[in-house]
């Protein structure tokens, strides 16, 4: 199908991935230690200087 339309869940998991991507980058900048967890205490985040 060469249709200019795309289906919605591939762009709906380009923007996911791309909003990931932004996030990443911002917490990545964060010079001090940043972290995150679950709901269960597991990490599920560490930035670089973390």
């Amino acid at each position: 199908m060469n249709d200019s339309r795309q289906d919605p869940l591939d762009r709906c998991r380009q923007r996911v991935a791309y909003l990931e991507a932004r996030l990443t980058g911002l917490l990545d900048s964060i010079t001090d230690g940043f972290l995150m967890l679950d709901r269960g205490w597991r990490f599920t985040y560490l930035n670089q200087a973390a």
